[in-house]
């Protein structure tokens, strides 16, 4: 269980009542979870998802939809002086 109302499952994920279903097409964006095992198309690192293998193979034709989770509140530090291109 990621939060209250997120929850993983072997082919995507259930929030709020509504079943998600991830894949080549989908992916997940969410906070780290101390002890949880890495699953497919779920990321927790924002620039490891814009470099991931489905946005790389989309396009204007092939969509990929990307599903941020609660408690994402924010896709970069901050704090850090750095600007960071993609």
């Amino acid at each position: 269980m990621i939060d209250e109302n997120l929850t993983l499952t072997e082919t995507g994920f259930i929030y709020a009542g509504r079943r998600y279903d991830l894949g080549s097409r989908a992916i997940l964006l969410k906070k780290p979870t101390p002890g949880e095992k890495p699953a497919p198309h779920v990321y927790c690192d924002v620039c490891k998802a814009f470099d991931c293998y489905e946005l790389k193979n989309a396009d204007e034709y092939s969509p990929v939809t990307i599903y941020i989770a609660p408690g994402v509140y924010w896709l970069h530090d901050p704090l850090s002086e750095e600007i960071v291109k993609k």
